[in-house]
């Protein structure tokens, strides 16, 4: 563990010395707790508490950009995690990059943070089917990585601060590889951070965050894959087509209302699996009515959505669903975008896709 946590020194190291924009800063962390045992079928191997080491190279945002005033100038730039859950020899060791935005007031002594991020990790011990047929947690090495992280953080002085806080860190590979039940990791963290010329700034008065008459309609077409139980299982491609009227907008962001198709012939197989012989003939088209809030960063965005099925003949994981993920606007109409859809939390799966704005 002490090499590889020696690695990611190197790694930012090399940063610091190399960087040709001065005005950033390094963070060290290190966090205490365990893996969350949301299945009872998982608490075989998360009964221990354990380490996870991070490092992050932080830049700040400036008045480049109109959105990075109004969140405050917010933090950018991303964290090397690393963790060997308790010397857990069905899980083995973790890595982990992730970009992130951190949301904090450093003008102040003490101020809180809030930072997200999302990105890759990597489990050195998957699921196998004769090796290790006890990690029923993920049956892929290659994972999407997500961490939610709010701190107190205390400035010493420009340029050295500490912190303190919690942080929870999601790894999961989006039901792409089965199984697929997910590694969460709540932690208490502690930390410091040493700024290299950090730039300061201030809210303008005059650039405040306002609403606007505009209306907006958004298309979208999605696909994806899906692998089903059991582990190893058959793999099925699915899509969804979706329609946004964006009704209230503001700098930071747009609110509106939706209609969602989706078209996941993995359904057929689960409703074949569950032993329930009045499910077998069911359609398995969904359509579905949402409520979405879409935040604003420049080009990139991040939708919340909250939706309802309308029509819903399947009936196997309730009338509610939610998605999270990623859009990024290449111009002034065409859009990308990575969605994640779940269930109270249980991811079902993730749609890449393409859209226009208009």
């Amino acid at each position: 563990m002490k090499n590889k946590i020696a690695i990611l020194f190197l790694i930012f190291t090399c940063n610091v010395v190399f960087a040709q924009n001065t005005k950033y800063s390094i963070e060290y962390k290190q966090h205490y707790g365990f893996t969350i045992a949301h299945r009872q079928s998982m608490l075989h191997y998360y009964e221990k508490y354990y380490l996870l080491t991070d490092v992050s190279y932080v830049k700040n945002t400036s008045k480049k950009n109109d959105w990075q005033e109004y969140y405050g100038f917010p933090k950018y730039g991303y964290t090397a995690i690393f963790t060997n859950f308790g010397n857990s020899k069905f899980l083995g060791d973790a890595f982990g990059l992730v970009g992130f935005l951190q949301f904090e007031n450093s003008d102040k002594i003490a101020c809180f943070s809030f930072k997200i991020g999302g990105g890759f990790g990597y489990i050195f011990n998957p699921f196998d089917r004769e090796k290790n047929y006890k990690n029923i947690a993920v049956g892929s090495s290659f994972n999407g990585l997500m961490r939610l992280e709010p701190s107190l953080r205390i400035n010493l002085n420009n340029k050295f601060s500490l912190s303190t806080g919690i942080a929870i860190t999601h790894f999961s590979n989006a039901a792409t590889k089965t199984p697929n039940l997910g590694i969460n990791i709540a932690t208490v963290q502690a930390g410091f951070r040493y700024s290299f010329n950090e730039a300061k700034n201030s809210v303008s008065k005059n650039n405040v965050d306002t609403l606007t008459n505009k209306q907006r309609f958004f298309a979208n077409i999605q696909s994806g894959y899906k692998q089903v139980y059991p582990a190893n299982g058959p793999v099925y491609g699915l899509g969804a087509i979706s329609f946004n009227y964006f009704f209230h907008q503001h700098k930071k962001g747009q609110l509106g209302i939706g209609t969602e198709f989706f078209y996941s012939p993995s359904l057929k197989e689960e409703l074949q699996q569950d032993k329930n012989q009045d499910n077998n003939n069911n359609s398995i088209p969904q359509l579905a009515l949402n409520l979405n809030y879409e935040f604003t960063f420049g080009k990139f965005a991040l939708p919340l959505i909250l939706g309802i099925y309308a029509v819903d003949n399947v009936k196997k994981n309730g009338p509610i669903y939610q998605s999270i993920g990623l859009r990024y606007t290449l111009n002034k109409h065409l859009v990308f975008s990575s969605i994640l859809k779940s269930h109270l939390g249980k991811a079902e799966y993730n749609l890449w896709g393409i859209g226009w704005r208009w």
